[in-house]
């Protein structure tokens, strides 16, 4: 699995220390679910590092991924239909 990196204190750090929510998300991945999975704690816990964690996870096992974060100006589309694709950007 490929960990992401993120920056903190102009430093580029690796992703680490969540194995219990990587197993969930490797979980989600092979059973599915049924229902939202809400993430929650406090300002600063890894919460949006955990979901771009979640992106690349599920792009490994070959899933559509959108992932739109609008308060940090971040947006990725790995669709295999490419109209999907062009829609979502537009």
């Amino acid at each position: 699995m490929k960990r992401i990196r993120v920056g903190f204190a102009n430093t580029l750090i690796q992703f680490v220390d969540r194995d219990r929510g990587i197993k969930q998300i490797y979980g989600f991945g092979e059973r599915g679910t049924g229902f939202s999975i809400v993430i929650y704690g406090p300002e600063g816990c890894g919460k949006s590092v955990l979901l771009l964690q979640a992106v690349e996870i599920f792009k490994e096992m070959n899933y559509n991924v959108i992932y739109f974060n609008p308060l940090m100006r971040r947006f990725e589309a790995e669709v295999g239909v490419e109209s999907v694709k062009q829609l979502v950007l537009d």
